[in-house]
């Protein structure tokens, strides 16, 4: 009974342990596919420090800077475009 109790735990530790990973990567790929498509209006949610945070947080700053180079790229063309 014990034994029994004891795998049962176990796998449910194993459990929490794989969707506590699996989850915030499937928010990442989510999020990189949006931005691979063209949206960059897509906004991500950092919640940890761990590598699965640290992914989130640099496809956030990927994602930023794409914005901020497009803008430039639009503010440009405007400007050459009224010259």
């Amino acid at each position: 009974m014990v034994a029994l109790a004891l795998t049962l735990g176990s796998f449910l530790l194993i459990l929490l342990l794989v969707r506590g990973i699996s989850r915030p990567l499937d928010t990442a790929v989510g999020f990189a596919r949006a931005v691979a498509d063209g949206d960059l209006t897509q906004q991500v949610d950092v919640r940890s420090g761990d590598e699965v945070g640290q992914l989130m947080s640099a496809l956030r700053q990927m994602n930023d800077r794409l914005n901020a180079m497009l803008r430039s790229i639009h503010e440009t063309s405007g400007s050459v475009a009224t010259a």
